[in-house]
């Protein structure tokens, strides 16, 4: 049989589709062609992968398009990867977020592979974006990244961490518009259902390049490894290259973990100070010394893009037209370009997923060791990582279309491979034998809008390696400080994190004197009231969360990135003039007021929310420790337990607590002492 890569019909004779013109392909090269999965026809291969293949799916009656995925027969018989298979699935669903891909439909095929069936997406992978523009428009950076940092606020807020955030799994749509993809690696919360064999620590999971240095070491991370991932995006988005580069994965790593990036201004001269600040606080090493989550750094990467000029607000979307025009595509294949060489998520071999023992904390005294666990860590990833780190992507992509929709993953051996099926837009197309396609089938015709804002690209000298994409050459003194800026090389001691403006610096934490270990939520409150009405005199209370709660009502906040303590205060004044809005519109403003506690210190910052269906609560009549104490008359469990908290009210409703003992108890109780 043969079938139209367009409309997925099938015809018994090789030729081309009477409806679209476009050449058949033969069901021989790939069986699933033509396949019925539920309400759709399997029309053509969009890319493929170590984990599995995804597929265009078109509807025979109205024609509308999905995207499925379907994991390789290998994977199939592994219980792990079926189950990890799955919880990307959960974890999109989760979530329901409107810059996330959409997950549709699950069901297993009658050979038993499980598949996916996603929304089908238009537009190009971040990657090919950069690939093809080189450093983007500010503001439409700004744009698209403030989504993702949306999306990824959300999937946290859901106990998701993505983990693999990456340009190829962020996909662009032609007006600037991000969807995040692949929450294939995601790791999920026990009680979400998460498998534990692929999140344990000890396992390294994720994409080098993109790694944040905990990442990178094996040990447990929770959502600020995805900010890192942010920070290094917005990085290369601002300047058309990575901020690190190397030869070897051993040394990869070892900048990841040990060197501070090149200042991003020293690349792009027009990037604003409070924009570049936003981008180092995200880079520190340290977790805690990053923002305090996804939310907070939307905000201030908002905030410090306010006053760029009008032409930087340039969508950042490549338009690609013709027939592939949504087709996301296998990986490019390279070819020569004129100067500027980009890294690609190739050279570190798409996706490492290799066991490694715990590893020990960086510590100076002990770096050695700490090489030689990483070393190891290196090895068991596999000694093809090296060979595809050293092959630099010296070209832009072959087709701009994009890649796979949910990215087909990580490589196992013993998969499908990956070049089988007609996996090209000039693969879908051609014609039998002896045949001439159609005039313009299946060609891709890229539309290029140069940037209007593009500065000059500074030159820039090899490096002593000659790789161009090497660190560069600046060093400015110690006592470079123009206008109140830190310098680019700091004193010992010190980090951006110390030199912010008074817009960013309220979104990274303060230490207070506060013991994270024994913390006191409801004594803290006065203290959060008090913040609360510093920046807003009518500030009311909306809302309390506390995790790590034990029985005694003091928390421990070192236990993980769910112990926290948020109080949410809403200014009525704020939300009138939000109210002011038409209906219909956009009615967001920032009249929510957050003081957030964890162990890395005190944050306090206003966030823009939509206030409308936010109540203003009383202080609580009950304790944390009187509801523990209902909690166990009520059957939870009182020995070695912590609990996560909420108190808040819908309209119309008192006042109540939430309490969970994930996975062992869950209740709503009444604040009633």
């Amino acid at each position: 049989m043969h079938v139209c890569p367009e409309c997925g019909a099938s015809y018994p004779n090789p030729g081309y589709c009477p409806q679209h013109g476009r050449a058949l392909a033969d069901t021989n090269d790939d069986p699933l062609l033509g396949v019925a999965i539920g309400p759709y026809r399997i029309a053509r291969l969009l890319g493929a992968g170590g984990m599995g293949r995804v597929y265009v799916g078109v509807h025979p009656t109205i024609g509308s398009r999905v995207a499925i995925k379907v994991l390789a027969r290998d994977g199939a018989a592994d219980r792990h990867l079926v189950k990890r298979f799955f919880d990307e699935a959960r974890a999109v669903n989760l979530i329901r977020h409107e810059n996330i891909v959409n997950i549709l439909d699950l069901d297993t095929l009658p050979d038993g592979r499980p598949y996916i069936v996603m929304e089908h997406l238009d537009g190009a992978p971040l990657a090919a974006v950069i690939a093809e523009r080189g450093p983007l428009p500010l503001g439409g950076l700004t744009r698209a990244m403030t989504e993702v940092l949306d999306a990824l606020a959300a999937a946290h807020d859901a106990g998701v961490v993505h983990r693999d955030l990456k340009p190829d799994n962020i996909f662009i749509s032609p007006s600037g518009r991000a969807k995040v993809l692949d929450f294939g690696i995601a790791k999920l919360r026990p009680e979400l259902g998460a498998a534990s064999d692929p999140t344990r620590t000890g396992s390294l999971l994720g994409t080098p390049h993109y790694m944040s240095p905990e990442q990178t070491l094996g040990k447990p991370v929770d959502a600020r490894a995805d900010l890192y991932a942010a920070g290094l995006i917005l990085f290369e988005g601002a300047t058309g290259r990575r901020p690190f580069a190397a030869d070897s994965l051993f040394d990869l790593m070892r900048k990841h973990l040990e060197e501070a990036p090149p200042p991003p201004r020293s690349l792009r001269p027009d990037l604003p100070a409070a924009m570049e600040d936003v981008i180092l606080c995200a880079l520190q090493k340290q977790p805690d010394r990053r923002f305090a989550s996804a939310r907070a750094m939307a905000t201030a990467l908002a905030e410090a893009a306010r006053d760029l000029p009008a032409d930087a607000w340039e969508p950042i979307g490549i338009e690609v037209r013709g027939a592939a025009a949504s087709l996301p595509s296998p990986p490019p294949t390279p070819r020569g370009t004129t100067g500027r060489k980009v890294a690609s998520d190739e050279a570190m071999a798409a996706t490492v997923a290799a066991p490694a023992e715990t590893r020990p904390e960086v510590r100076r005294a002990r770096r050695a060791w700490t090489w030689a666990a990483a070393l190891a860590l290196a090895s068991a990833a596999g000694a093809g990582l090296y060979a595809a780190l050293r092959q630099p992507r010296d070209a832009r992509p072959a087709a701009l279309a994009g890649r796979a929709v949910a990215d087909a993953a990580p490589a196992r051996a013993g998969d499908e491979p990956a070049d089988a099926g007609p996996t090209t837009a000039a693969a879908a197309t051609s014609g039998p034998a002896g045949g001439a396609p159609p005039a313009d089938a299946g060609t891709v015709r890229v539309v290029r809008r140069p940037p209007r804002h593009s500065p000059a690209k500074p030159a820039r000298k090899p490096a002593a390696n000659g790789s161009p994409d090497a660190e560069p050459a600046r060093k400015p003194a110690a006592n470079d400080r123009t206008a109140g800026r830190p310098p680019a090389t700091l004193p010992a001691g010190e980090s951006h994190a110390d030199h912010l403006p008074p817009q960013v610096a309220q979104y990274l934490p303060k230490r207070e004197g506060i013991d994270p270990t024994d913390f006191d939520p409801n004594a803290y409150l006065r203290v959060a009231t008090r913040k609360a009405r510093k920046h807003w005199p009518d500030a009311e209370l909306v809302r309390i969360d506390v995790g790590g709660v034990y029985p005694t009502g003091r928390a421990d906040l070192t236990l993980g990135s769910s112990t926290i303590a948020l109080y949410r205060f809403i200014s009525p004044a704020e939300r009138a003039r939000a109210g002011d809005a038409p209906l219909g519109a956009d009615r967001r403003s920032k009249c929510v007021f957050y003081v957030f506690v964890d162990a890395s210190g005190v944050r306090a910052y206003p966030v823009e929310w939509n206030c409308d269906d936010l109540v203003p609560v009383p202080p609580p009549r009950c304790s944390i420790r009187q509801v523990w104490k209902k909690a166990i008359a009520g059957g939870a469990p009182g020995d070695n337990a912590v609990a996560q908290m909420g108190y808040w009210a819908t309209r119309g409703q008192r006042p109540r607590w939430y309490f969970s003992v994930p996975g062992h108890y869950n209740a709503w109780i009444d604040d009633d002492c």
